[in-house]
């Protein structure tokens, strides 16, 4: 895992970035019981990402942050406020539903669906989360989430 960390340094290609958010999503994704030890560092990384200026590392970012959503449970809890926090300022970011920005804004977009889903009862304000998340829809441009 500590080469992956390395691969997200400051002077890394964008490629570099993005694939190694890739690559530990995926462990997310498919580590099962395995990767739960994971999900408090992976979610921290992407949290990091979601906000760079490049669309492609944000875009890997934001889907990560929903699939820890979905995958994490207890320990993506804890980052809850902040990961919302995040995707909304992908979303409303201005030149978000234009060009490359598009696809980041549509994981950004499912990953608050998917926080929704997996974390209601975790005390999340479904009142005020639900209306502007359904105000987001439909998603577009990115066929895996649509």
């Amino acid at each position: 895992l500590a080469l992956f960390g390395q691969l997200l340094g400051e002077n890394r290609s964008p490629e570099d970035k993005s694939c190694a958010l890739n690559v530990l999503v995926d462990l997310i994704d498919h580590g099962g019981e395995a990767a739960t030890p994971l999900v408090t560092n992976v979610s921290a990384a992407c949290l990091q990402h979601a906000s760079d200026t490049n669309p492609y590392i944000r875009r890997s970012a934001c889907y990560g942050l929903g699939v820890c959503a979905q995958r994490g449970g207890a320990a993506f809890s804890g980052i809850l406020p902040t990961a919302l926090q995040a995707m909304h300022s992908v979303v409303v970011a201005e030149g978000s539903r234009e060009g490359a920005n598009k696809e980041a804004t549509d994981n950004a977009v499912d990953a608050v669906g998917r926080m929704c889903r997996y974390h209601a009862a975790s005390g999340m304000d479904l009142a005020s989360v639900m209306p502007t998340w359904i105000s987001w829809l439909p998603l577009r441009d990115d066929e895996e989430c649509a």
